[in-house]
């Protein structure tokens, strides 16, 4: 593959989250001169060499609707040398990606990452108008083939060789402080875990669960009176030097279109419990690594399977780590991509 491509890559938060780390991936691993447009300084900012910090108007907005836009990106053109491509990491990005690509009279290729995008949101940001579509998951892609004619890919995340790390050490037995990972949201499913708890409490008070520990804000609603302590450390920038700090980890989410976090858990060395959503599943991980989402009677019945079959659970985590690699090293999930950028870029 050749490098004479540059793209510019558009995200507008760059707090770090789960696209925010994905591109940041991309970006690491990219064969092509890159350039990231972001509205803000942040943590994305600060993780990539090549960047531009410039406030735009929200596509939605008055000021937007007014010609905002246009001018923003005939402005910010004047500031691009050799861009061949512009890469929207989002739907929300997506307007103003085709603004700059229009301006530029390049190719544009958009990422869409949502789970819960609707037909209205495609259409509201104009993600019909891109040269070719990468979608996560295979939901979404189903359905927006079924409301576009657009080129569309699979996009697959994937992980650098130097995210996977084995285990500092093996604890001898079930730790007793457990590490939440998500958000507030409510697909996160922070609730099902502390009515898992409840259920425990009631249940099997000797579990030896002392501390819970969730990387996020408390979620809406009364919490229970529970015997353990619970903490809501809000957003974690370093999050894996973070989550090295348990033993032990539970993502309860909902919903998702790939499932980021806890991949990235197990690859650094921490046994973690997931809901079978995005790309955890049997073919990947072992029956008792997964639980059904939006089920606290199963989620507390896997707490329970850990306490008691700590060694023989934890055991796997090579493995684990192993068939991850296989599956999602990033040499290997970017490579259509790429190609793809490759394609584009020659063609203009």
């Amino acid at each position: 593959m050749t490098t004479l491509a540059k793209a510019l890559y558009v995200q507008r938060r760059p707090t770090r989250a789960g696209a925010q780390t994905s591109l940041s991936r991309l970006i690491a691993s990219s064969p092509h001169q890159t350039l990231t447009l972001c509205a803000q300084n942040g943590w994305l900012t600060e993780a990539l060499e090549n960047t531009i910090v410039s406030e735009w108007p929200s596509p939605r907005s008055l000021p937007a609707r007014l010609g905002g836009l246009k001018r923003f990106a005939a402005k910010l053109a004047k500031r691009l040398d050799a861009i061949t491509v512009v890469v929207a990491n989002d739907h929300h990005e997506c307007p103003i990606a085709l603004a700059i690509a229009k301006c530029l009279a390049i190719p544009c290729i958009a990422i869409l990452r949502t789970p819960g995008m609707s037909r209205g949101d495609f259409e509201k940001y104009k993600c019909d108008d891109f040269d070719h579509l990468f979608v996560v998951g295979e939901e979404l892609q189903s359905k927006i083939r079924q409301w576009s004619n657009t080129p569309i890919s699979p996009f697959n995340e994937g992980f650098l060789e130097s995210e996977f790390s084995q285990a500092s050490f093996e604890s001898p037995r079930f730790p007793d402080a457990i590490l939440v990972a998500g958000s507030e949201e409510p697909r996160k499913g922070f609730s099902d875990f502390i009515d898992a708890l409840t259920i425990l409490q009631k249940t099997q008070p000797n579990i030896g669960i002392k501390k819970v520990c969730f990387t996020g804000k408390v979620p809406d609603g009364q919490l229970p009176d529970l015997d353990c302590e619970l903490a809501f450390v809000g957003r974690v920038t370093d999050f894996i030097p973070f989550a090295r700090q348990f033993d032990f980890a539970v993502h309860p989410s909902r919903h998702e279109t790939f499932g980021l976090a806890p991949l990235e858990l197990m690859i650094a060395g921490i046994p973690t419990l997931c809901t079978e959503t995005g790309c955890a599943n049997e073919d990947l991980l072992p029956k008792s690594w997964l639980i059904p989402p939006s089920s606290p009677e199963a989620l507390a019945a896997a707490l329970q399977d850990w306490q008691r079959n700590w060694s023989s659970n934890r055991s796997q985590l090579p493995e684990v780590s192993r068939k991850i690699h296989e599956r999602f090293a990033i040499s290997t999930t970017s490579r259509d991509f790429f190609a793809t950028i490759e394609k584009l870029s020659s063609a203009s």
